[in-house]
Order: C-alpha cells, then structure tokens, then sequence
C-alpha cells in the first residue's frame, strides 16, 4: 500500500515539472517570434550621400580684420608718409583748412614711376604675345622662321667644322710643344755630358786625392753619373765612360726621339732637370780657390750659368705645355659647347615652327595667368606710386607742419598734425591685428543703435605703442568717416571691419570646399554632366559617378572664401559641400505570418504559394 501511494505522489511530481517546462518553452517561444517579427519588419538602413555642387567665380576677394569701440567727435592724427624720399612739395601751413583727399606734400617718385612704366610695358608685351599666340604666325612669318631654322642648320655644321679644326690646331700646337721638348732635352743631356767632361778634367788635375774637396766632389758626380748613364759608383769615372755608357737618360732620351710618347716625355722632362741639378751641385762642389787656373774658374762659372739657362729652359718648357693643354681644352669644349647651343636652338625653332599654329591650351592658360599676374603687379606699382603724394586723411585744421621742402622723410616721418571735428570711430585691436593696418587702409563701420546702417571710413591714426590691461596689449585705432552718418551719435558703439588684402578679379572657392591630403591641397570635381537646376541647391544632389580629385594651390583667403591660383577656371563645376542622409528601407513578405520564421519554405512548394501535395 505504502508502494502505491509513493508510485502515485511520484507521477504527481513528475507531472507538475513537465507541466512546468511546457509552459516555460511556449512562453520563449511566443517571446522569440515577436522578436524575430520585429526585426523582421524594422527593415534595413544605409547612407546616402548628396553632393552641393556650384561653379568657380571671380570676385574681388577682400581679407579684412574687425574690432569694436565708441563714436568720437574729436580727433588729432600725425600725418605721416607710406613712401621714403626727398620731399618735392609742401603745400600745407599751420592753421589751414584741408578737405579730405586734399594733396598736403608731394616726395620724390621717380622710382615708383619707371616701376608703374615697367608693369605697364610688361603687361602690354603679355598680351601681345597671347594675342600672337593665339591668331598664329603670318606667311611672311613662316617663311621667316623657315629660314631661320635653314640659318640654325648652317651654323651647325660650321660649328662641327669649327671643333675638327680646333682639334688639329690643338694637335698641332701641342705636338710642336713636344717637338720642342725634344730638342730641350737632347740639348739638356749633351750640355749635362759636356759640363760632367769639364768637371772630370779638373777633378783628375787637382782633386784625385781622398781628401775632403776629392771625396765630396767625387760623391757629387757619382749621383750625376748615375741619372744620367746609369754607371753605379761613377765618382771617379773617365771621360771614356761617358762615351761608351748607354744606359740612364741618356738611353732614354735617344729612344723617346723615336717614339715620341707625350707621358714618357713630361716624366724625362722632370727626371733632366733634376740632373741637371746634381751637375750643377757637382760644380758647386768644386773649390774655386787658388789651386784652379783663371781658365778653369772661369768654366766652372760658364758651366753654371749654362745649366741654370737649361733649367730655366725645361721649366718654360713644361709651363708651356701645360698651358697648351688648357688652351686646347677650352678650345674644344667652347667648340663643342657651340655645337650644343646650335641643335638646342634648332630644336627650340623647330617646336615653335610646329606649335606657333597650333597652340597648346595650356600654353594659352599659361599666358592668361601671366597677364593677370602682370596686371595684378601693375595694380600694385600704382599702388605704391600713388603713396608718393601725401593727401589729407580727413577734413580738418593743419596745427602744426614739422617739415620743410628739400627734407628726406620716411614712413615714420610725422609731416604734420590735422585736427578734425567730424565724427571718428576709435577702436582697440589686438597685438596681432594691429601688425596688418597701416595709415589709409578703407574700413567699414557698422552701429550697433542703427542695424542698418553702413558707412565707409578711413585709418587716420595708429598708436605706436600698446597699452596693457591684465596681460593683454591693445592698440588703439582712429577712423574717420567718409561721409556724414546721419544719426550716428557720439559714444555709440560701433563695430570696424579694416581691409588690410584685396585680389581684384580671383578666382574664388568657398574654403570648405578645399581639402588637404599629402601637404596639397585639392577639390573634388563631378564626373559627369549636372543641371543648371541642379546648380546651388543646398539640399544637394546624388551623383551616379565617383567625383575626381583636382590639385590646386591658392593664394589669398578669408573666413569663408579662397583664391585659386592654379588647377581651376571660371565657371568649372566643383563639390561645395556633402550631406550624408541615413536611409530605411523596409523589407516585405508575400504570404507569410508571424509564425512563419521569415523565409522557412516548410508546408509550401518552396515559392511561398501552399504546398498542394
């Protein structure tokens, strides 16, 4: 009985945990295919990317530097020169009216003024050469060219002519060196035997002994011996030996006669006169005291003179060759070198000939940009000229002139004080601003009582020296105004922009178009052609091709644009800007239910249509 009851409360257990588990694993399941529902319904994202596209343009890019301060009805400024020079004229005096742009003092331009005639004819000769470039040569022209390349060719083969003649002049000078060189050294060694024969003559009458004058005179002619026959131990040898010896220079020179080796010859040539020079000791050896005979000093004199004049001989000899060498060196290369310039000139002719009628479009771009870098240069030499005169920055009252005519002044020359009643924007600026103003730079005013008002005004004063407040230096700036502002009140605020750069006629890319990679700077370009419509819209545009990459450099640049000075022209198109959006796109089902499992084929055909079967 105890045996049933314990099977029955068993099966009880075993029932309650599987009943459990069902419920467990149905609960996960329901979970799982909501889950697997939602996903399946939220669909996928991805991200597209328009393109703001917009055109090159050419504007007058100006960079300008701001700062802001108070309205003032009184203003005194020191009225100095931008340019340095003898001053020409003053036609300012103390307490006289001036109106602004009035001329104060005139400096000597005469430098200024052949600079501004320079720019003037440079930008004239760029244009005439574009203009040539582009309508290509007249047949006149051609035919003149033509001849010029016939005349080119000409001179090439007189100059080739010219470098055969130059080498056998060369040859020919350099051998008769040689030849001569010869002769110097066949004279050097029948000199050398005959002095060594006078030599050995008295040495045999009077210096026979072992004493000192016999064994120096004998180790002194050994040497001399020796270079010139090669007989070893020579001191005491016979005038028969000189004869018969053939050996030592004297070998060598009678065989360089017939070989005529030019190396063999400098090294004998040196070899000689350091014989010569152990002769020459030998007779220096020689006593000439009173066991000679007058007739022997004498010869022993003679003999030396006569080796120093062969010494002297073979020096001018080898300065003679070398200086012959060097000359038939630059001889040959400035032949050559003829040679060169004629087929790099006939070349050149040739190109032009071939390009002058059919120019390459980067030439003609290449030509544009000179005249716009000259037009810009002559901008800036009237610029410059125009600093010469000195004019009244503002109407007022002279106070005070502190130069004469006739005095040098420079740009820290103050030539006199005006003082002006009209208003004056004085404003702070910091120590890097204030190193870009100078005296009448244009600047714009702004109130911040009068949101619509604009005037324009001129830098009158600059301090010379910085005020410091807490750690930071400040500069206090003076502008007065061109016009009357009406409205405009003394102590209002007032906001100036100066213009310290301007590019006239660049062109201009917003800078957050330009990108950097490697150190150079490039924009992107579409490939492809886009709508006029299309054009500026900031919602961009897609692109169905990759953009491309162009290089670029670029000059003057402000807060929002940039000058491009190469890499782009008016009117290209380039990528201004690009907007990433995030896409969801949803995915469908034909015939499936939340049971389904999404893309399980079980109880269908395997087409999502009911298996028939």
């Amino acid at each position: 009985m105890e045996k049933d009851n314990l099977f029955k409360r068993s099966v009880l257990v075993l029932k309650n945990i599987i009943l459990k588990k069902k419920i467990i694993i149905i609960i996960s399941l329901i979970v799982a295919l909501v889950v697997g529902y939602f996903f399946w319904n939220k669909g996928n994202t991805e991200t597209v990317t328009s393109y703001v596209i917009n055109t090159v343009t050419r504007e007058t890019l100006i960079n300008s530097i701001s700062g802001t301060g108070q309205v003032s009805t009184f203003s005194e400024s020191e009225i100095k020169p931008k340019a340095s020079g003898e001053l020409l004229t003053l036609k300012v005096k103390n307490g006289q009216d001036v109106k602004v742009g009035d001329i104060l003092a005139v400096i000597d331009s005469t430098e200024a003024q052949k600079t501004v005639r320079n720019a003037q004819t440079s930008l004239d000769n760029a244009k005439l050469s574009l203009e040539k470039l582009q309508r290509g040569d007249r047949e006149e022209e051609l035919e003149i060219s033509q001849m010029d390349i016939e005349n080119y060719k000409r001179t090439i083969t007189e100059s080739e002519n010219d470098l055969v003649k130059a080498k056998e002049n060369a040859e020919t000078a350099l051998s008769e060196d040689y030849d001569g060189a010869l002769t110097d050294l066949s004279q050097a060694m029948n000199k050398a035997t005959s002095t060594l024969i006078t030599i050995t003559d008295i040495q045999y009458s009077h210096f026979n002994n072992n004493d000192q004058d016999g064994s120096n005179i004998s180790s002194t002619k050994s040497t001399a011996v020796k270079l010139l026959f090669g007989i070893e131990d020579g001191g005491r040898a016979t005038i028969d030996y000189f004869s018969k010896a053939n050996a030592g220079l004297k070998k060598s020179i009678a065989d360089i006669q017939y070989s005529k080796n030019r190396t063999d010859i400098d090294l004998l040539l040196v070899q000689t006169k350091d014989a010569l020079q152990k002769v020459k000791n030998t007779l220096e050896a020689i006593p000439t005291g009173s066991s000679l005979t007058s007739s022997e000093r004498n010869s022993v004199i003679s003999e030396k003179t006569n080796i120093d004049n062969l010494i002297s001989t073979i020096n001018s000899r080898q300065q003679a060759i070398s200086s012959q060498i060097s000359t038939n060196k630059e001889n040959i290369e400035s032949a050559e070198n003829k040679i060169i310039d004629a087929k790099n000139t006939l070349e050149k002719a040739e190109k032009q000939l071939a390009l002058n009628n059919n120019p390459d479009p980067l030439d003609i771009r290449s030509y544009e940009m000179s005249i716009t870098e000259k037009e810009n240069a002559l901008y800036d030499a009237k610029v410059e000229l125009s600093n010469y005169t000195v004019r009244a920055p503002f109407s007022g009252i002279i106070s005070t002139v502190n130069i004469e005519k006739g005095d040098n002044v420079s740009s820290g020359t103050s030539i006199a004080t005006i003082i002006s009643k009209e208003l004056t924007a004085e404003i702070t600026l910091n120590e890097i601003d204030i190193a870009k103003v100078s005296l009448g730079q244009k600047a714009t005013l702004t109130f911040d009582a009068i949101s619509d008002m604009t005037v324009t005004g001129t830098v009158s004063d600059v301090d010379a020296v910085g005020s410091v407040s807490q750690g930071v230096v400040s500069y206090g700036v003076k502008i007065v105004f061109d016009t009357e502002a009406e409205g405009v009140k003394p102590g209002m605020s007032v906001s100036a922009s100066i213009i310290t750069q301007t590019s006239q006629d660049a062109l201009v890319v917003p800078s957050t178009s330009i990108k950097t990679l490697g150190g150079k700077s490039y924009v992107e370009i579409p490939n492809e052609t886009i709508a006029d419509s299309d054009l500026g819209s900031t919602k961009g545009i897609t692109l169905k091709n990759k953009t491309k990459m162009i290089e670029i450099t670029t000059g003057l640049s402000n807060d929002t644009s940039t000058e491009v000075l190469t890499g782009l022209n008016e009117n290209d198109l380039i990528v201004i800007n690009t907007i990433s959006n995030t896409k969801t796109t949803k995915t469908t089902t034909n015939g499936q239910s939340l049971f389904q499992m999404g893309g399980s084929n079980r109880g269908t055909g395997g087409s999502g249509m009911p298996n028939t079967r």
